[in-house]
């Protein structure tokens, strides 16, 4: 269990949370601080990782549907291109990636249909 305290700026109320985690070690595995540092390894590499950067830079959250079906179509097609940027721009941010992009659609066309074939 990881307790977190929260402060609202506006009203300076303080809020507290208990969050529980479940793992394939004993408790005694690891010290207390360690077991901080894993579950703050989690936030960090998947949600700043991947879910952040499909919300807030991928505007995943933003799709006007409620439709279940077209909302799971644009998540695995968000999930497909964020793969595909990732393993193709390992060296940029994905900010500076789609850009890039952007400004050059023949290589954002390369990289979903894949190299020509020469006949």
């Amino acid at each position: 269990m990881v307790t977190g305290r929260f402060l609202y700026k506006k009203s300076g109320k303080e809020s507290r949370l208990e969050r529980y985690f479940i793992s394939s070690l004993l408790p005694t595995d690891r010290t207390p601080s360690q077991w901080l540092a894993i579950v703050r390894s989690h936030w960090n590499g998947t949600e700043i990782g991947n879910h952040w950067q499909r919300d807030a830079i991928m505007g995943e959250d933003r799709t006007p549907s409620r439709n279940t079906n077209i909302v799971g179509a644009f998540a695995l097609l968000n999930n497909a291109a964020h793969a595909l940027m990732r393993r193709s721009f390992a060296f940029q941010s994905l900010p500076e990636t789609m850009e890039h992009l952007q400004m050059h659609p023949g290589v954002a066309n390369q990289l979903v249909t894949g190299p020509p074939v020469k006949k």
